[in-house]
């Protein structure tokens, strides 16, 4: 690799709970990146919770495929996640804005040539091609969490998911994951989902 971004999720609930420490990771990076001879820039984003409500191998491949496949319609989080990434490696590249490369970005995602490519890539790994969202297997068994009382989300945590998600046998079951049905600051009701 020649340039080469990484994004340090911060908050509550994240691998680096705290801006101070995900600062100082951040610069260990950059010191280490640059003593290899990359072109490095870390940045440091919001991981208090979730990019998307389905988490897991299987069902985090299928809001990518939504995703592109639909031309960039729903899953917001992500696609605002990816743009912004993308922005800030053909800054590094290409020497244009941060905001130019994020509406390249968006542009190419909106026209569906990031599909495109996505496919290209999918077919030269030996993937099938022609994938659908519902094509993506996902684990047959499944059962609900009902709310125990009435109330509003405070807080989804990640690290907790995690956990949750290496009970249930992921990320080597590709097939295992969870589905969020709230989002936080949600009102929920006693025995909704």
């Amino acid at each position: 690799a020649e340039y080469v971004f990484i994004d340090i999720p911060t908050g509550r609930g994240a691998k680096v709970p705290t801006i101070e420490g995900a600062r100082d990771l951040a610069r260990s990076f950059e010191v280490f990146g640059t003593a290899l001879g990359l072109q490095i820039k870390v940045g440091i984003s919001d991981g208090s919770e979730p990019l998307v409500n389905t988490l897991g191998p299987a069902l985090e491949a299928r809001a990518v495929v939504e995703l592109l496949s639909s031309n960039g319609k729903g899953h917001e989080a992500l696609l605002e996640k990816a743009c912004q990434t993308s922005g800030i490696l053909l800054h590094m590249i290409r020497g244009i804005t941060r905001e130019e490369g994020y509406s390249i970005a968006r542009m190419q995602v909106e026209n569906g040539r990031a599909w495109e490519k996505m496919r290209q890539i999918i077919k030269a790994q030996g993937g099938d091609d022609n994938v659908t969202p519902e094509s993506i297997a996902v684990g047959q068994h499944h059962t609900a969490v009902f709310a125990s009382g009435n109330g509003r989300v405070s807080h989804i945590d990640n690290k907790a998911i995690s956990v949750v998600l290496r009970a249930l046998g992921a990320p080597k079951d590709k097939l295992a994951g969870i589905v969020l049905k709230v989002t936080k600051s949600q009102r929920i009701n006693r025995g909704e989902t």
